[in-house]
């Protein structure tokens, strides 16, 4: 039901500061839709805790979040938040969090955890992640992808790993509809690509407001998490032009930037959302709440945490990949670029979990876990 692909030591090591020797390519696996919802994480979740143990997996992760609490609050309290996240949760994403649940029951942590703290960490992106999006069209006309996902979460790096959403993974030649870099016990897609069609990323947009009220009268009101949306997005939708339009109208739980490339030249935008959608257009009439590849003539477009408009809010990171661009040109720029800029600081933070290079039309989908070097960094 899955694979593992031992590391393999890229060969993409050539300029700006050099990988870490410790990172390392996530490991992948096969999900098969075909199974039903409660079995398809078993084997993925045994593996992952099995090879790395509690205390370097959930453990220090669930100790984070029950630092305020303890965790017999999460206990005590576990019907009151499983009414709470899972009633406006659709029921194939409760049946896989049932499973994963159940995986790590049997595994015999059932007293580390409750299965309302597995549905609280589908909240997890709605919780001030920093990254960093690049779009670049190369001079064959083919779009590149490139993300750093940075979160201060920590347990993440050895729960993070690729996986190939396939429509029945024992037949000769499987059908891989999207690919994903994750957590597990995540069922969502922030970071994916449909096969043959398109890629995306969602970054955090931070607004002037009491952190994460609002964000939970939506999740009430049964407004979607990111994941969510995006996965049902990828699995149903096959080209980029839909996935657009239908993406401008998602009324997600927090504000977001959905980042998102295409097969074709020029297809590369990024959807300044807002809960009910693209912002309005009044916002700033010049960007109408999205930026597109090539609007203002450059070969690339780079997002992280800030609207365009208001550049007095950025840290440096987008600025810094967009001089690296430019200074590389569009006849140089490959994946492997970018994925240098991507592993430079400021690009490259001590909180970044993962580096994620995609490619729709040239069919390339890789990640790499960052475990860090304070000396680089």
């Amino acid at each position: 039901m899955f694979k593992y692909l031992f590391f393999k030591a890229p060969a993409f090591i050539v300029c700006l500061v050099p990988f870490v020797a410790a990172d390392f390519e996530a490991p992948k696996f096969t999900l098969d839709l075909n199974l039903p919802p409660t079995d398809r994480w078993t084997e993925i979740t045994t593996f992952v805790v099995s090879s790395h143990g509690w205390e370097n997996t959930y453990g220090p992760l669930l100790g984070y979040f029950e630092d305020d609490f303890g965790h017999e609050f999460f206990v005590e309290n576990d019907d009151q938040i499983k009414n709470a996240v899972f009633s406006k949760m659709p029921e194939e994403y409760k049946e896989e969090l049932t499973g994963i649940y159940s995986t790590l029951v049997n595994m015999g942590y059932e007293s580390n955890i409750t299965l309302g703290e597995i549905g609280l960490l589908q909240l997890y992106y709605e919780l001030n992640p920093f990254c960093t999006g690049m779009l670049v069209e190369d001079s064959d006309g083919d779009m590149l992808h490139g993300r750093n996902m940075d979160y201060s979460l920590p347990g993440l790096a050895n729960i993070t790993v690729s996986v190939d959403f396939v429509a029945d993974a024992l037949s000769p030649s499987p059908e891989v509809i999207l690919q994903s870099t994750t957590f597990v016990g995540y069922v969502g897609v922030v970071t994916g690509m449909r096969r043959g069609g398109w890629a995306i990323q969602a970054n955090q947009r931070f607004k002037l407001e009491i952190p994460y009220i609002n964000t939970f009268i939506k999740a009430a009101e049964g407004y979607s998490p990111a994941g969510f949306a995006i996965r049902n997005e990828l699995i149903a939708t096959s080209d980029y032009a839909t996935a657009v339009d239908n993406l401008r109208k998602a009324h997600l739980m927090a504000p977001l930037y959905l980042i998102i490339s295409g097969l074709e030249k020029g297809e590369g935008k990024v959807l300044i959302g807002d809960r009910d959608g693209t912002v309005d257009g009044d916002v700033n009439p010049r960007h109408f709440g999205e930026r597109t590849l090539g609007e203002d003539g450059a070969f690339y477009l780079v997002q992280t945490n800030h609207d365009p408009w208001e550049s007095w809010a950025s840290d440096g990171r987008e600025e810094f990949a967009e001089a690296e661009l430019q200074k590389l040109g569009q006849d140089a720029v490959n994946l492997d670029a970018m994925r240098d800029i991507l592993s430079t600081p400021p690009s490259l933070a001590k909180t970044t979990v993962y580096t994620t290079m995609m490619s729709a039309s040239k069919g390339v989908f890789d990640a790499t876990v960052r475990t860090h070097d304070d000396d680089n960094e």
